[in-house]
């Protein structure tokens, strides 16, 4: 799933298994329809139970799992914002055609959860 997509991502459609494993359905950006199921390892749904006790009050009528300051929905475009803004302070990335983005470092990053 791509970071604009987990920037949209409903709460409604966050799924416990009650295994340690969770699935979430990524918004269908056409018709702002639950999409395609992801399985969420159990490292990544740690992270989220952390996660949930600081999560902003979402707003009236919110549902993304991310809010901003104020209760709304985090901007898909936000990450990217921050990405740039980041690979700008590097000479060789801020020349990088194409751009760096949030799903260039996604598809390319490495993952390692802890043992056990």
């Amino acid at each position: 799933m791509c970071p604009a997509a987990v920037a949209r991502v409903d709460i409604r459609h966050l799924y416990d298994l009650g295994t340690g494993i969770c699935e979430v359905r990524a918004p269908d950006y056409e018709y702002e329809a639950v999409g395609k199921r992801h399985v969420l390892e159990p490292f990544t749904v740690a992270a989220l139970i952390e996660y949930l006790p600081y999560r902003l009050k979402p707003a009236d009528g919110v549902h993304t799992f991310i809010t901003v300051q104020g209760g709304g929905a985090l901007d898909s475009g936000y990450p990217n914002l921050i990405i740039r803004q980041m690979a700008a302070t590097h000479t060789s990335l801020a020349q990088h055609t194409p751009a760096v983005t949030t799903d260039a470092i996604a598809h390319t990053g490495y993952w390692d959860g802890p043992s056990g």
